[in-house]
């Protein structure tokens, strides 16, 4: 599989180091305190979810955003605010990068990530409306733990 970002990004040396560990077969997350010892300030990233996530999302019942590892979510560091819908500010407390969606439903678990399904296999249907399996396996999936502000 061919993880990578879209462009260099200075100050996202930390989740390099995430994806150098996933393509030598391991899996790290990106703490808020390894994150946080350096210089950088956190940065916005406005984001849209429908409706029934952004709901889950603020209530708190949802702490892990999962997105595919493009675009803007690709630049997101631990300590950056997503803002979702314009409205719903969320303080990224740590990020994971995993090779599927199956994985990352298992690994970060189905309550905290889509607390309204049952079942694996309902969840990745949840993701593929979204996103293509092609996506999925070029880009990865990132896992945002997250807290609302």
């Amino acid at each position: 599989m061919s993880l990578h970002r879209q462009s260099s990004y200075a100050s996202t040396m930390k989740i390099e180091m995430l994806f150098k560990a996933k393509e030598n077969g391991s899996l790290h997350a990106i703490s808020e305190a390894e994150a946080t010892s350096g210089d950088r300030t956190s940065v916005e990233h406005a984001l849209h979810v429908v409706p029934e996530y952004y709901n889950l999302l603020a209530s708190g019942k949802k702490s892990v955003e999962g997105r595919l590892n493009m675009g803007d979510e690709a630049h997101v560091c631990v300590g950056d605010i997503l803002v979702m819908n314009g409205t719903l500010r969320l303080h990224v407390k740590r990020i994971a990068l995993y090779g599927s969606i199956q994985e990352y439903l298992v690994t970060e678990g189905l309550d905290v990530c889509l607390p309204d399904k049952d079942t694996i296999d309902e969840g990745v249907q949840v993701y593929y409306r979204f996103y293509t399996p092609e996506q999925e396996a070029e880009f990865g999936v990132l896992a945002f733990e997250v807290t609302v502000l």
